[in-house]
């Protein structure tokens, strides 16, 4: 039953590649082609086969064409996708490369949703390409920030609390089991997102001390 379930998503996910494909092929040069250029790539990265190599074609051409185009937006995707695909491929100097890229972009254009996303994926290039965990934190720090200004923040301090109680969890099991890798990075996961939780969880008294202060 498994296997059978496992076999229909998989076909399902390769029809939309075919049916993306066929409206690349009638698209015309503008913002729409890009789209459809991200959104394949998307599809080849997070499939239960992902193909890295398809992938890093699409993403060059949807970086390509939204430089000509001045697209801000679809050349942050863009750059996003290439950096996960350079990740997987273990060339870490390229990866960072486009998430930086990414980042910066999106700052010029002061869209809070592409700098939460873009500071998202260099936090997790940090954490999980280099282990460098420090980093990462001060990144989900700013990140913190972001939320606090753009949405419901109380659902996202449950959220982290969330995450960071199941790496808890996992970490824990990993000492009985003696496996010291898994240990060691789910420790540095528990610590971001407990961090980031209990960060925006002050900030939140905060505000309301100040507004319970100024209603008196």
């Amino acid at each position: 039953m498994l296997t059978c379930t496992f076999t229909r998503y998989v076909f399902s996910q390769q029809h939309d590649v075919d049916s993306l494909e066929q409206l690349l092929n009638s698209a015309k040069n503008d913002t729409n082609q890009v789209k459809i250029l991200n959104q394949i790539t998307y599809k080849y990265l997070h499939a239960p086969t992902s193909d890295y190599e398809k992938g890093l074609s699409f993403a060059e051409r949807a970086k390509n064409l939204s430089e000509k185009l001045v697209y801000e937006k679809g050349l942050v995707e863009a750059y996003q996708n290439l950096g996960t695909i350079y990740g997987y491929f273990g060339i870490y100097d390229k990866a960072f490369k486009n998430f930086l890229n990414a980042v910066e972009i999106s700052e010029k254009t002061k869209d809070s949703i592409m700098i939460l996303n873009s500071y998202q994926n260099l936090s997790w290039a940090y954490s999980s390409l280099t282990g460098d965990y420090e980093k990462a934190l001060q990144i989900d720090y700013k990140i913190a920030k972001i939320i606090l200004r753009s949405v419901d923040s109380n659902k996202i301090v449950n959220s982290y609390w969330g995450i960071g109680s199941t790496y808890t969890d996992i970490c824990k099991d990993a000492i009985k089991k003696g496996d010291s890798i898994t240990a060691n990075s789910t420790y540095g996961e528990a610590i971001t997102y407990d961090s980031m939780a209990l960060y925006i969880s002050e900030k939140l008294k905060e505000r309301q001390n100040i507004a319970f202060f100024s209603i008196a």
